[in-house]
C-alpha cells in the first residue's frame, strides 16, 4: 500500500515537471507561429481569441495583455476537443474496421518532430526570403535546437510516467 502511495507521489511530481517542458514546446512553437503569420500579414487580427471567452473573460475586451496562463488557457482547450476528436475518430475506426490504434512513441517522436521542424523550417524560410537580419535566422536555428531537445526531454518523461502508471497498475491487480 504504501509502495503504491509513493509510486502515485512520484507519478504526480514527473507529471508536473513533465508539464513544464511542454508549456516550453507550445511557447516556442507559437513564438514562431506568430512570427510566421505576423511576417506574412503584418495586420493580422486576433479577433478570433474572443471564441476562448468562456475560459477568460479578458478575450472578450478590445485590447489585453497574453501572459503563459493565458496562452496554455488555449492550448489546453485546443488540446482537449483534438483529444476528444482522436477519441471518436478511435472508436469510429474500431467499430466500423475492427481496428485498434495506438500511437507508439517512435510515431508520437515522428509526428512532434516534424511538427516543430515545420514551423521552424516556415520561420526560416521566411526570415531569408524576406530579407531579414541574419542574427534572427542564427537566433532561430538556437531556438529550433532547443526546442527539439525540450520535447526529447518531454517524451522521456512522458515515457517514465507510463511506466509508472503501469508499475500502479501492476499493484492494483
Amino acid at each position: 500500500m504504501i509502495k503504491m502511495i509513493l509510486l502515485s507521489a512520484v507519478k504526480l511530481f514527473v507529471n508536473y515537471i513533465k508539464y513544464f517542458f511542454l508549456t516550453f514546446i507550445v511557447l516556442l512553437s507559437l513564438l514562431m507561429v506568430l512570427f510566421v503569420i505576423l511576417n506574412i500579414k503584418s495586420d493580422f487580427s486576433f479577433d478570433f481569441l474572443k471564441y476562448f471567452s468562456f475560459v477568460n473573460a479578458i478575450f472578450n475586451k478590445e485590447t489585453y495583455v497574453m501572459h503563459t496562463k493565458e496562452v496554455m488557457q488555449i492550448f489546453s482547450i485546443i488540446s482537449l476537443l483534438v483529444y476528444a476528436f482522436m477519441g471518436i475518430i478511435k472508436y469510429l475506426i474500431n467499430k466500423i474496421f475492427n481496428l485498434k490504434l495506438e500511437v507508439s512513441l517512435k510515431n508520437k517522436l515522428i509526428i512532434l518532430f516534424s511538427f516543430i521542424t515545420l514551423v521552424f523550417f516556415v520561420t526560416i524560410f521566411l526570415i531569408k526570403y524576406k530579407k531579414i537580419d541574419n542574427d534572427l535566422y542564427i537566433s532561430f536555428i538556437a531556438v529550433y535546437i532547443f526546442n527539439i531537445i525540450v520535447t526529447f526531454f518531454y517524451l522521456t518523461i512522458s515515457t517514465l510516467s507510463n511506466w509508472i502508471n503501469n508499475q500502479i497498475i501492476k499493484f492494483t491487480e
